[in-house]
Order: C-alpha cells, then structure tokens, then sequence
C-alpha cells in the first residue's frame, strides 16, 4: 500500500516539475556577464529607453522611439536606414505612412544571402508595449552587440524593426513589396509576445523547416513543438512573419505568453515585464543568429519536421516522411497486444468496444465540462468568456485537469465492474492507434502527440502479467506512464495556459488531453489501486474542488490584474449615425 502512495505522489510531483520547466523562463544574467553572451540586464536599458510611454504608429512618442533605435544602431557601428513608405492594410483598413529602421552587418560574404532579425517598436494605443514588443527589440539589439563582440560571421546579419505592425503590418508589408534587402532574407527570426512573462516558445515556421528545426535543436532550453506550428496555421492571429511568410524564405517566430491579461494593456509595462522571459528571447536569438549565420543556410524545399522538446534529450527532430510508418508500427504492435490479451480473456470484443466508447466519451464529456466551468468562471469573475479569469492559469488549469480526471477514472471504475482490464485498456488502445494513424495522414507535424505515447505503452503491455508494481509488467508501466506524462502534461499546459491562454478553447483542449492520458494508461491505475475502487474519482473531486475554492476566494480584479473590458464603435459612414 505504501509503495503505491509513493508512486502516486511521485507521479503527481513529476508533473508539477514538468509544468515548471515549460513555464518558467531562465535566470537573466547580469550585465557583468561576458561580453560575447546575451545579458537581459544590459537588454533592459533599451526597454527602459523605449518602453515609457505608448508610442503607437503616427504618434509623437513613436518619433522618439524610433531616433532612439537609429542612435543605437549607429553607436553599434552598423549605419542604419530609414523606409519611408505608406501602407493600406485589408484586413482592418488600415492605412498610414509607416518608417521601417533597416541595418546591416556585413559578413565575410558580404552582399550575399543573409539572416534576418525583426522584431517591432510601435506599440497599442493602450499600453506602453514594454513586451509587445520592446522586448523583442532590446532583444535584437543585445543581440547584434553581443555578435560584433565575437568573431566575424560568415553570411550578413540584417536589421529590421518594423513599423505599424499594431496597424495591420503595414511596415513589413512595405518590407516585402518594396525593399531591395528582401530578396537577400535567407533566414527569418521574428521576436513576439503575447503576454509579459514565461518561456519564450517557438511557435511557428515557415515552409520547409526541417533544415531550420534541426539548427534550432543545437540551441539548449529550446520550448517548441510542431503541434504549436500546426495549431497556429489555423488561427486567426498575425504577426509580421504572416507579410514576410510570402518571400517564401525558412523562418522560426518567438514569443512568451504568459501574462496575457496585461496583452495590449498599461500593464505590458516594465514593471511587469519578466526579466528572464527577456533573457530567453535573447539567448535563442543570438544563439540562432550564431548558427545561421556561419553555416550553410538552411535550403527551402526540404520538407516539415516533426518535433517536440522531451526532457533531458532537447529537440526531437524528423521528417514528417517518417509519421506513417511510426503511426503504422504503433497499429502493428497494438494489434500483437490485442491478438495476445483476447486468448486470455472473456468476452474481449464486449470489452473493447466498452474501452473504445469510454475513451471517447470521456474525452467529450471532459472538455464539455471544461467549456462549462469556463463560462462559470467567466461569469464568477465578470470577465469576457474568451479571455479567461485574471491570473486564474494555474489554480484553474489544475482543476480542469481534475475535473477531466474524475470524469476518465469515474467511467473505468463503472465499466471494470462489467469488463475485463485487458479488453477495456484494448479498446482504449484502438482509439489512441485511430488518433496516430489520422493525425500522421491528415496532420503529420500533430502525430507525435498520439503516436509515441501508444508506441511506449503497447511495449510496456508487452510485458508478462504480474501483480503489484514490482514485477517487470508494474515497472514497464510505470516507465511508459513517465515518458507519456514528460510528453503529454507540458502540452496540455502550454496549450491549455499560454499558447490558446485560459480560454474555452484552451480547457477544451486540456481535458481532452488529460482525458485521453488517463485511458490509455488506466492499466498502471488498475495496479495502483488494486483493482476498481473509487479512492481515484473521490481524490480528484476534493483536489479541483479545493483549487476552485482558493480561485474563488483569492482571486480578485485589482490593479494588477484589471477586468477586461471592450468597446465596440459603429458608424454609418452614409447618414454618420454613430
């Protein structure tokens, strides 16, 4: 008994280290640090400089800004430029005359292709943009002093700060369409935010990454993954990369998300700004630009990459060639395991067809919960249904876990009431196999997400039966149940907490996620707990309901943490009737 509390608080600890290290960003060094290294102490002069007042596109403060940028730029020895153009977005009509900041640093090639860095500094109306995106540019601007202070490069690094990105991407729109240096951009790396604080994801590429996504596993503390890239194709949101995204060259884009209620509001200011969320910014950037620029440039028909970060290896980069045949090697060994468990069980088909419809129908009954308690959450803390609580993430993100939890754990003890263990855990084998099989058809670069995690647990079911957690079946699982956990929870939380920020989509996604983890290793449960008890359910339901509690009772607008609100202005432009 002892053995499996143990184990159980292990597990339960594994996963709070796995959410720490996806959502804290590293220690910012000081700026005593070596003179060829990034250092978000001396970046934080630039945000100071830019970051005082809003300096949104046309504006007073936008023209000091800007004469900042083109000083420092000058006193790094780089003799920058100014694009004067005007720009007419589609999306919002928006219009205006808009000033690109251009520089560049020569290679050893001098005039050839080159690595591009963009980031941009107009900001909102509304806010100061201390990280949307002053960091960015403070990143690149440690960054270029940083690379003068090492040895030459080989490929020229470019410069470029955009203007009115705010407005629709008016300034790298004029980049594209009129600039001489587009046609030189071989290599594109774009600098975001969405929030004020936490790591700095690697959230979409450009066409053909896998050249770009193996250079991008040489960096250390990488965050990235390409169900974040295929995620991201689908919405609606944009950033400069979607204009320079038409050049066709190779491109990763950053950004940090956590600390999304104080997005385009007075409080993405420097107060708020998280120090190492900057220094991870600059580090990647200046590693990449590093790499980029004294190798081979990565070419542009080479295919996607499949890729996630896994703890303790880094990237975990391959062709996406390769998710059929690993989603085909998953079916096969599922099938060897279900052809083995129905000689020794009765009434296998029964059960599977059971396992199947669990795993399913936890999966909608726990992100049909979610949406539920998002929209009880919105109404509890008067705030927008799509916007989430202020600073709810992880109180709230743990419930919705639970929640999901309860729900998976509550059906497998009903049904192993009727069912056998093998033909119920068959059945949820089936599904995860039809999910890997679909995923690396229809969206490969997703497929990892399904594929490895039946792949380590139809190996650990392999095993001979034993009973108790120490025999090889009980230690496989417990093996399998960690490389799943190390794959599965940081999604869920990337998706769930930053990436989609606490939203309806977000809990949605998360209690599927969380769903679908609970069935497919409902075997190392059934060890746990020594056959179906409700000791599972009755945990889950105490623990969400405590963290709603605390939610409930400590979270409040203050401040720090406004209530958003959003007005909506509309005019006939025919009769002006507002």
């Amino acid at each position: 008994m002892i053995d499996r509390v143990v184990i159980a608080l292990l597990f339960v600890a594994l996963c709070f280290v796995l959410i720490e290290r996806v959502s804290c960003p590293p220690v910012a060094l000081a700026a005593s640090a070596q003179l060829t290294s990034f250092s978000a102490e001396r970046a934080m002069k630039h945000v100071l400089a830019i970051a005082q007042r809003p300096h949104p596109i046309g504006s007073a403060e936008h023209d000091r800004v800007r004469d900042y940028l083109v000083a420092q730029l000058s006193n790094l020895g780089l003799g920058p430029q100014i694009q004067n153009a005007t720009g007419v977005g589609t999306r919002y009509a928006d219009a205006g005359r808009v000033q690109n900041i251009l520089a560049r640093m020569p290679g050893s090639q001098k005039g050839g292709p080159a690595v591009l860095l963009v980031a941009h500094y107009d900001s909102v109306e509304a806010g100061p943009g201390a990280a949307d995106d002053s960091a960015g540019i403070a990143a690149i601007l440690e960054t270029i002093r940083a690379l003068r202070a090492g040895a030459p490069l080989m490929h020229d690094v470019i410069v470029l700060f955009t203007d009115g990105e705010e407005s629709d991407l008016l300034g790298a729109a004029a980049f594209v369409r009129e600039h001489p240096w587009a046609k030189d951009a071989a290599m594109v790396l774009n600098f975001e935010a969405r929030g004020t604080s936490g790591r700095s994801l690697m959230f979409e590429t450009g066409p053909s990454n896998l050249d770009t996504t193996r250079v991008l596993r040489t960096v250390p503390g990488v965050t990235a993954g390409s169900l974040f890239t295929t995620i991201y194709r689908t919405m609606p949101n944009d950033t400069d990369l979607s204009e320079l995204g038409l050049l066709g060259t190779p491109a990763l884009n950053f950004a940090f998300g956590d600390g999304a209620d104080r997005y385009h509001t007075s409080h993405d200011d420097v107060a708020h700004l998280n120090v190492g969320s900057l220094q991870h910014h600059g580090q990647q950037a200046l590693a990449l630009a590093r790499a980029f620029a004294n190798g081979p440039l990565p070419r542009r028909r080479t295919g996607d990459a499949v890729f996630f970060d896994f703890p303790g290896i880094g990237l975990v980069v391959y062709s996406e060639k390769w998710a059929i045949p690993l989603a085909l090697l998953a079916a096969a060994l599922t099938l060897v395991v279900i052809m083995g468990s129905r000689r020794e069980a009765t009434r296998f088909g029964r059960d599977a067809v059971l396992g199947a419809t669990a795993t399913v129908g936890a999966v909608v009954l726990s992100a049909a919960a979610a949406y539920l308690a998002g929209l009880i959450l919105s109404l509890l803390h008067a705030t927008l249904p799509w916007g989430g609580a202020p600073a709810w993430s992880p109180l709230y993100w743990a419930a919705v876990a639970l929640l999901s939890l309860l729900i998976s754990t509550a059906s497998y003890v009903v049904l192993r009431r009727r069912g056998s263990v093998k033909g119920l855990h068959a059945g949820a084998l089936v599904a995860w196999t039809l999910l890997s099989l679909a995923t690396a058809a229809i969206v490969p670069g997703s497929s990892y997400l399904f594929t490895w995690p039946t792949l380590v647990v139809v190996l650990a079911a392999l095993f001979p039966d034993g009973r108790g957690l120490l025999t090889t079946k009980g230690v496989a699982m417990c093996i399998a149940a960690l490389v799943t956990a190390a794959m599965l929870i940081p999604i869920a939380y990337l998706i769930g907490a930053v990436f989609l920020g606490v939203t309806a989509a977000g809990g949605i996604i998360t209690a599927a996620i969380i769903a679908l983890i609970a069935w497919l290793l409902m075997p190392l449960l059934e060890i746990l707990c020594d056959g179906a008890r409700w000791s599972t359910p009755l945990i889950c339901t105490a623990a969400a309901l405590v963290l709603v509690g605390i939610g409930a009772l400590t979270v409040r607008a203050s401040d720090v943490h406004p209530v958003p609100s959003m007005l909506i202005y509309a005019i006939d432009a025919d009769s002006l009737d507002a």
